[in-house]
C-alpha cells in the first residue's frame, strides 16, 4: 500500500476512534454527573430535580440530554420514562411558569410527549382554563413544526388527560366528567385534529380512573361509550380499553387468549368491538413493556397472536409495533419496529402495512425530517414498506 494511502487510512481510523471515545465519554459524563448528584441508588425525585435544575441553568436541551442518556444506560428505567418525563414537566412548570422562556427541541417530545402533560398539569392547576392549555399547545407546535410535526396535536392529547383529572376532582359521575372534558376540548382546540386528540386523551384518562374504581363489576366497563355521541364513540372505545387493560391486568398476562377468556368471564356484556380493541391494546402493552427487558420475547408474543382468529392478527401485532414506537429508544425506535415486524410478517400471513403502518404514522409525526428519512430507508430495505404511503385512518391512539 502506498504511504499516502496508509496515512489516509490511519486518519480515518483515528477519526472513528475519536468519535467512539467522544460518544462513550459523553454518556460516562452524564452517568457520572447523575451518580455524583444522586449518590447511592438513583431515585426518581433526585434525578428529576437534577434535570430541572440543569434546564433552568443550561436550557431544555441540556437537561433532557441527561434523561435520554439515563434511558440509554439503565434498561429498567425505559418503561418508566413516560411517567418520569411527566414528573419533569410538572417540576419544570413550577420552576418556569412562562413557557415562552423555554427553547423546545427534538428532545422535548421524547418518551411520548409526556413532558407536555406534566407542564400542563401545573399550568392549569389553579385555573382549569382549557383555552390557556390550548394556547400552550399551539405555542409548542409552532416551536417544533419543523422538528416534530405532530407536537401540537399530541400536546392536545395530553391536555385531554389533564382536563379529565381536573373535572374528576369535582364530579364522581363519569358521564358528567366525559361531557365537561370533551366540551372543554372543543373550546381549547382551534383545529379538528387537535380536538380529536384531546378527546382521545379524555377517554384514555377516564378509562384508567374508572378501572381503578371497579372492584367487582358485572357489566361491560365500556358501557359509558355507548352513551356518547356517535362521533365520540370510536374514541371512547379505543381509549377506555387502554385504561381498563393497563389497570386491571397491568401487562401481566402473557397469552392474549387467556386475557380474552378472563375478560369475558368477568364482564357479561363485553362487546365484540371491545374485544377487538382489547387485542390491540394487549399488544401495545406488551410492546411497551418489552423495552425494559434484556431479551424481549417478541417471537412468543407473535405465536400467541397466531392462536387468535385470523381477523385479529393485525390488531395483535400492530399494537405491539406502536408500543415499541412510542416507548423505544428516542429517535431509534424504527430499528426495533422493523425487526419486530419482519418477524411478524414472516410468522403470520399479514400485509406489511398492517404491522408497521400505525408505528410509521406515529414516527412520522415525532421525528425530525432527517431521522424519518433514515427510518424510511430501513423500512424499505427490511420490510419493502413505503413509509410515505397513505396510512390507515385513525392510525394511532
Amino acid at each position: 500500500m502506498h504511504p499516502r494511502e496508509i496515512l489516509i487510512t490511519l486518519c480515518v481510523v483515528c477519526a472513528l476512534l475519536a468519535g467512539i471515545f467522544w460518544y462513550a465519554n459523553k454518556e460516562n459524563t452524564s452517568a457520572s454527573l447523575i451518580h455524583e448528584s444522586c449518590p447511592g441508588e438513583v431515585q426518581t425525585p433526585c434525578l428529576s430535580d437534577l434535570i430541572v435544575h440543569t434546564i433552568t441553568e443550561k436550557g431544555l436541551d441540556q437537561g433532557l440530554t441527561l434523561m435520554e442518556d439515563w434511558y440509554a444506560a439503565e434498561i429498567s428505567f425505559r418503561p418508566q420514562c413516560t411517567r418520569f418525563a411527566q414528573t419533569v414537566g410538572e417540576k419544570l412548570g413550577a420552576a418556569e411558569p412562562d413557557y415562552a422562556q423555554l427553547v423546545f427541541t427534538e428532545k422535548s417530545v421524547s418518551c411520548d410527549y409526556r413532558l407536555f402533560q406534566g407542564y400542563l398539569e401545573v399550568l392549569l392547576e389553579k385555573n382549569s382554563d382549557a383555552v390557556r392549555g390550548g394556547q400552550f399547545c399551539t405555542y409548542v407546535g409552532l416551536a417544533l413544526k419543523t422538528i416534530a410535526p405532530d407536537a401540537t396535536v399530541e400536546c392536545f392529547r395530553n391536555l385531554g388527560r389533564v382536563l379529565t383529572r381536573a373535572y374528576v376532582a369535582s364530579s364522581t359521575n363519569p358521564l358528567t366528567t366525559a361531557r365537561l372534558s370533551t366540551d372543554a376540548c372543543a373550546q381549547a382546540a382551534d383545529v379538528s385534529e387537535g380536538y380529536n386528540r384531546c378527546v382521545q386523551g379524555v377517554f384514555s384518562e377516564l378509562g384508567t380512573i374508572e378501572s381503578r374504581k371497579q372492584t367487582e363489576p358485572s357489566q361491560d366497563p365500556l358501557e359509558l361509550c355507548r352513551t356518547q355521541k356517535k362521533e365520540l364513540q370510536k374514541y371512547c372505545y379505543e381509549n377506555m380499553v387502554k385504561g381498563y387493560i393497563n389497570t386491571v391486568y397491568n401487562g401481566s398476562t402473557n397469552d392474549v387468549r387467556t386475557l380474552i377468556i378472563a375478560t369475558e368471564k368477568r364482564f357479561k356484556d363485553f362487546s365484540a368491538q371491545s374485544l377487538t380493541e382489547l387485542v390491540w391494546v394487549n399488544g401495545y402493552q406488551k410492546g411497551f413493556h418489552s423495552v425494559g427487558l434484556q431479551q424481549p420475547a417478541a417471537e412468543s408474543f407473535i405465536a400467541s397472536c397466531k392462536l387468535l382468529p385470523e381477523d385479529q392478527w393485525t390488531s395483535c401485532v400492530s399494537g405491539y409495533a406502536l408500543g415499541l414506537a412510542k416507548h423505544g429508544f428516542p429517535r431509534k425506535q424504527y430499528r426495533e419496529v422493523s425487526t419486530f415486524c419482519a418477524q411478524a410478517i414472516n410468522m403470520l400471513a399479514i400485509q406489511r402495512s398492517w404491522c408497521v403502518g400505525r408505528a410509521n404514522a406515529y414516527l412520522r409525526g415525532i421525528y425530525p425530517p432527517a431521522v424519518f428519512a433514515e427510518a424510511c430507508k430501513v423500512f424499505k430495505k427490511e420490510l419493502d414498506f413505503d413509509c410515505l404511503a397513505t396510512t390507515p385512518p385513525q392510525a394511532f391512539r
